[in-house]
């Protein structure tokens, strides 16, 4: 682990070729993009920002699993977490919105945005995790321990609990 470099003692520079060429020498800096010496300088002419490195015995972190969890991180995972986030918000304002409308088009009496995406709550994160992880659950026990072949164990649950779900789905709409 001495030629590794940690991600929190080591700020990744890629700013221009000359620093990726220099970091291509030093192994253990170029996976970070990290310029191989600390007096190279941006295309800019401002010196690159790089702590030095360690004294030769490593510092005592209270995390010391962190180097290796965030080794392989990049700005492309944090990307996709967050438009994961945005996307989820967003679709679930798009089913409360389209809960409103079906409920509208069937002459139903209308609610609170707050009751609705109750129901749409309920209906996404309880009802449908609960009855896929019973249905995976019965699939495993019919499978593993009955030896029933894998589509009648798996197939039969799964179209169970599809239907569940489609009855309660209808059932917050006749609401």
């Amino acid at each position: 682990m001495a030629g590794n470099r940690c991600l929190l003692e080591a700020v990744p520079v890629r700013c221009c070729i000359k620093h990726v060429a220099g970091a291509s020498r030093n192994s253990s800096a170029a996976s970070f993009g990290v310029p191989a010496s600390p007096t190279a300088h941006h295309l800019c002419g401002q010196a690159s920002r790089q702590r030095p490195p360690h004294s030769g015995t490593p510092r005592k972190l209270p995390f010391t699993g962190a180097c290796r969890i965030l080794e392989n991180f990049n700005g492309a995972d944090m990307f996709e977490f967050i438009a994961s986030l945005i996307g989820g918000i967003v679709e679930f304002i798009l089913d409360v919105l389209l809960f409103r409308k079906i409920r509208e088009a069937k002459k139903r009496p209308t609610r609170s945005w707050s009751a609705d995406a109750t129901d749409v709550a309920y209906l996404d994160w309880w009802l449908l995790p609960v009855s896929a992880l019973a249905a995976m659950a019965c699939a495993a026990i019919l499978f593993f321990g009955l030896g029933l072949p894998f589509w009648l164990s798996f197939g039969g649950p799964t179209v169970l609990a599809g239907l569940y779900c489609g009855y309660k789905y209808l059932e917050l709409l006749r609401r």
